[in-house]
């Protein structure tokens, strides 16, 4: 029986944010995709430190600096633009209000402190979920297994009584490992029937 929903935010609750502000800024400053995927994505290594806090937020834009060429003036408006494309997901919002009707709804995600509290200050996050495990506050990102172990003791029920949702195949992977239930995400009426087909229930007489 499943006692626990875990969500990831961006590519789940939220777009894509990283990737679209990618898309803006990419032809703009002129440098190659894979400068900027090293510098931004959690993949990157710029971009991974940054997400387990090792880095600082000065150490992480002091490096975006020396390898774009831009000026330190620029940073407001970059931070901006990155942090503002993430915007919310069709259904998303009331999906998982419903859930938490009858469940514990748990954010599982790679993230920067800094974002983070502007996501919480634009969407009022800490009211719509029940608890977070932020990559910023262990020092290890999602690609690292140590995370995961450390969901599954935060999560507050077995793995297998928990699900975990997000966009990236790898990540689910390694949930799996665990022992957790998975859920690969496309959109918010295809995750509410695989939601329905593994006995979630949802509570529709929730409306937001």
């Amino acid at each position: 029986m499943i006692k626990v929903i875990i969500t990831d935010l961006g590519g789940v609750y939220f777009k894509k944010g990283t990737n679209i502000f990618l898309e803006k800024i990419e032809k703009k400053l002129k440098v190659k995709k894979d400068v900027l995927n090293d510098l931004f994505k959690s993949s990157g290594t710029n971009g991974n430190l940054y997400r387990k806090g090792r880095i600082s937020k000065e150490e992480f834009w002091s490096k975006v600096l020396e390898k774009t060429g831009l000026t330190k003036d620029k940073i407001p408006m970059l931070e901006k633009l990155w942090f503002s494309s993430y915007t919310l997901n069709n259904g998303m919002k009331s999906l998982m209000a419903k859930l938490r009707k009858n469940y514990r709804v748990i954010v599982f995600s790679g993230n920067i402190k800094e974002r983070m509290a502007y996501l919480d200050k634009k969407y009022n996050l800490k009211e719509q979920f029940d608890d977070f495990i932020l990559s910023f506050d262990y020092g290890y990102n999602k690609n690292e297994p140590e995370l995961y172990k450390i969901l599954a003791k935060k999560a507050g029920a077995k793995p297998d009584e928990c699900v975990v949702i997000d966009d990236k195949q790898e990540v689910l992977n390694m949930a799996a490992k665990i022992g957790f239930n998975t859920i690969l995400f496309e959109d918010a009426k295809k995750l509410k029937k695989s939601l329905e087909k593994i006995g979630v229930k949802i509570n529709n007489n929730v409306f937001k």
